[in-house]
């Protein structure tokens, strides 16, 4: 069976420490994620949620890695519809490193992998990270986040 990833590149002007805990702090999120929380206490094995605004839970996980500050690891399956609930997990993971050129500045990779080729998920996680991730660089850069209401409603 054919899988299809979705891979996201930042560098970002920050240390991994500061990425580190705004993956990690459910109120942090709460201000990249436009206004939904990530639940979990991180240890490996224990569920993850990410809650909208309206206290929906739109995607449940496992926590799968979790080596601080350097890689993040959680299953991911949507809640937001039908299908995306039947679909078997897919995994996201996040490394962060040292961009070498510039001690100032980090890299922070994201793969989102174990989508079927056919899945009603990939589409819209192609299009979320993207804004997400990009809020989350102008955070630590800048401390002022985008707004954007309605991006993690439950459809």
């Amino acid at each position: 069976m054919k899988t299809q990833t979705f891979v996201y590149v930042s560098y970002i002007k920050s240390d991994a420490d500061a990425i580190w805990s705004a993956l990690t702090s459910s109120e942090f999120s709460k201000q990249y994620w436009f206004g939904s929380t990530i639940r979990t206490d991180w240890k490996v094995g224990s569920e993850i949620q990410l809650i909208n605004e309206d206290n929906v839970t739109v995607v449940v996980g496992k926590v799968l890695a979790f080596n601080k500050p350097k890689m993040l690891a959680y299953s991911w399956t949507d809640q937001k519809s039908e299908k995306g609930k039947s679909e078997a997990p897919s995994k996201v993971t996040f490394q962060i490193d040292h961009y070498e050129p510039n001690a100032e500045v980090m890299k922070l990779t994201v793969t989102h992998e174990g989508f079927a080729e056919n899945s009603d998920v990939f589409p819209r996680i192609s299009n979320g990270w993207p804004m997400v991730l990009s809020n989350l660089k102008t955070m630590l850069e800048t401390a002022k986040a985008m707004r954007m209401h309605g991006t993690c409603k439950k459809d």
